[in-house]
């Protein structure tokens, strides 16, 4: 993979039409037909043979695309932009932000990103000391130079400290697979521990109250995400350190992942399996009893598997000082969710604390001291929040401060969903806000005063102000169906005559990110246009939405940006030589049909990773994350499910046609096989193939 800023400005010398550029010959891969009966219908694929990675004849057809690519990239009118454009990137950069100093036992712990660089420094100070006392815990330079040896990719997967704040467990990635080795380091003695392990997931972390023991995920290695649920018990000195590990719980069905997080309140360790349409919450006291015993502490089932979506639960305790478990579940028909109470002693319902609504849909949940405070957003509206007070049964709800057509709300203020222990601010709540025009800010809310104050923002380059950007909200009506597009522009700008670049996204109910970034900046200070579609498959009109985009209605989400592109056109946003798309992972279903279908409709596709082959790689349920996506896009060795598939599958419905636009195509091989090289590699392939 290379530096962004080459993908970015390659785009847009595609984007701009500048041919000379693809004045040397591509490599074309050679035709090795391979058929596959499939439900009684034959298909032919002459280019399976790209799918084996390690074959010398890949390999060497690889360094071929490399060729070509780096020819291109390397002539001199690429390089003086791509300069340019690096610049401005850095400068943003080099204005990005420290996180929250949030507060845990006592310490407070902020991360502090490095000039010209995606890495970070992480420090902690006392509550009570000044920030110039601080001290440096984990230094993700040196860490990266010294332990992994400068590897070729670096991602940060968790960071959390003991309770009694003497060790730092983390976790790395280092190659890009989504694998990350879990470390644990002395804070104290500033040393790495002799322990660690390989192939752990992010974000899947607890310590035990002992500051001794902890619970991980391991993935599997095919599959490539969570099926194990491990039991660490840590022996160590000064000199030496050893573990005990201990196996917990196998999952079986290759259609759940498990994922172990602590409370809020550190008084629980929650067990999550989770499907995409079924879901299982476990739960385990922190007390030291559970731990004095020596064995390992067992879960125990908080809820029942079922149909019906649980997402995370957290714990409080009512005025009568009854400890009560709080879920939000779409049971009992609440199809955009609710929130309830559930005894911790019986381990019934008592009470729904955030009743269903028919008009909003109720996003996630946190609990701090005696406040819930629950993320809605009306359908087709940005975010909002809602307090309720635990004690009093009392709320109000919260506008974000953002002026932005769509606006992107996060409780995950500045690397907190990194950090797996319970920290908490009293009566406090740390959120930020983002858009395609508004930079990240932080905020505080205080919530018993209902006081929203600002805490820090990410600063404007220079001679940038604020006012020079806007965003508005157009609704693209199509049988019956609204389809919100956000447009974000440089004010000095005729928007309706400039270049526009939509993004296209479109499952799991996740929508596009509209976050503000130095890319999108740097694309609006030269003239584009950026254009989000919000599909369905995504969820902002609530999780109908993004039923009606999968599985057996995943077509729905492909007719929605045929359309979207379509409307741009029909309704003067844009020309068929000024309208590109980028998309990544699973969107290239949806990029790959524009190409496909209404080729002649824009001038250039970039896809990241993408993927496209949705029989072949779906049919093949030994495949990493292929049994995962089963419930997104349906079972294929079904009969009427391959059919349906087989009618929007972007590779089987590929044909000869007079015009394709320029395609630009990023592929990592290190990813599974879901978002693999060979994706792009066969769908490249078969379209210069075809006359491109």
């Amino acid at each position: 993979k290379m530096p962004n800023y080459k993908q970015i400005i390659l785009f847009v010398f595609f984007f701009l039409q500048i041919g000379s550029l693809l004045a040397s010959s591509p490599p074309k891969a050679r035709k090795e037909p391979s058929f596959t009966v499939l439900h009684g219908i034959k298909l032919q694929d002459d280019y399976a043979w790209l799918e084996q990675s390690d074959a010398p004849q890949v390999k060497a057809y690889l360094e071929q695309e490399a060729t070509y690519y780096r020819d291109l990239i390397n002539q001199d009118p690429v390089k003086d932009l791509a300069d340019n454009i690096y610049k401005d990137i850095i400068t943003q950069s080099s204005l990005e932000i420290p996180s929250y100093p949030f507060l845990y036992q006592g310490w407070r712990y902020q991360a502090h990103p490095i000039t010209r660089s995606s890495l970070r420094n992480w420090y902690r100070q006392r509550e009570d000391n000044d920030r110039s006392t601080s001290s440096l815990i984990l230094n993700e330079t040196e860490f990266w130079v010294n332990d992994l040896n400068q590897s070729p990719f670096f991602k940060l997967g968790l960071f959390a400290v003991s309770p009694d704040s003497s060790l730092l467990a983390f976790s790395v990635d280092s190659r890009g697979e989504g694998n990350y080795q879990l470390y644990i380091k002395s804070i104290e003695a500033g040393n790495l521990l002799e322990i660690s392990i390989k192939d752990t997931s992010p974000k899947s972390f607890a310590w035990g109250p002992d500051s001794r023991t902890f619970f991980f995920t391991l993935n599997d290695q095919i599959l490539r995400y969570s099926q194990a649920l491990g039991w660490v018990n840590i022996d160590f000195t000064l000199e030496t350190s050893k573990l005990e590990l201990t196996w917990v719980y196998n999952e079986t069905d290759t259609t759940f992942l498990l994922e172990v997080r602590p409370s809020t309140n550190g008084e629980y360790i929650f067990l999550y399996r989770q499907g995409l349409t079924r879901n299982q919450i476990r739960y385990l006291p922190t007390s030291e009893a559970v731990w004095k015993s020596g064995r390992v502490p067992n879960f125990k089932d908080l809820t029942k598997l079922e149909e019906n979506v649980l997402s995370r639960a957290e714990v409080y305790r009512t005025k009568d000082d009854e400890e009560r478990f709080l879920v939000r579940t779409n049971r009992d028909e609440a199809t955009n969710y609710k929130i309830v109470s559930i005894s911790s002693s019986t381990l019934r319902q008592v009470q729904t604390l955030v009743a269903p609504s028919p008009s909003t849909h109720l996003i996630r949940f946190d609990v701090i001291d005696n406040y819930l405070i629950s993320w809605e957003s009306r359908f087709g509206s940005s975010p909002k929040l809602r307090i309720v007070s635990l004690t009093s049964s009392t709320s109000y709800t919260i506008d974000p401060p953002c002026s932005s057509a769509w606006c992107q709300l996060s409780f995950e203020a500045g690397s907190r969903d990194l950090l797996l222990m319970p920290i908490s601010e009293p009566n406090t709540l740390v959120f930020s806000t983002s858009s395609l025009t508004e930079p990240t800010s932080y905020y505080t809310l205080d919530l018993k005063t209902k006081k929203t104050s600002l805490f820090q923002q990410q600063e404007l380059p220079p001679d940038t102000e604020l006012d020079e950007y806007a965003s508005e909200r157009v609704i693209a009506y199509h049988q019956n169906v609204s389809i919100p597009i956000t447009i974000a522009f440089k004010k000095n700008i005729k928007v309706r005559s400039s270049p526009i670049i939509l993004t296209v996204s479109g499952s799991h109910g996740i929508e596009p990110s509209t976050s503000y970034s130095a890319e999108n900046v740097g694309l609006m200070d030269r003239g584009l246009v950026l254009a989000v579609a919000h599909v369905r498959g995504g969820n902002i009109w609530g999780p109908e939405w993004w039923r009606e985009g999968r599985a057996t209605l995943k077509k729905n989400a492909v007719d929605d940006t045929l359309y979207v592109v379509q409307y741009l056109l029909e309704y003067g946003w844009s020309s068929s030589s000024r309208l590109a798309i980028r998309t990544r992972g699973l969107g290239g279903v949806l990029a790959a049909n524009v190409l496909v279908k209404i080729p002649q409709t824009v001038t250039a596709v970039w896809m990241e990773e993408p993927f496209i082959e949705v029989v072949n790689t779906l049919a093949n349920q030994k495949q990493a994350l292929v049994p995962y996506e089963l419930a997104e896009f349906g079972d294929t060795l079904e009969e009427e499910v391959f059919r349906y598939q087989l009618s929007y599958d972007p590779y089987y419905e590929l044909d000869e046609v007079a015009h394709r636009p320029t395609v630009l195509f990023e592929a990592s091989p290190s990813l599974p096989s879901l978002y693999a090289p060979h994706q792009a590699l066969k769908f490249v392939a078969k379209l210069r193939s075809l006359g491109r």
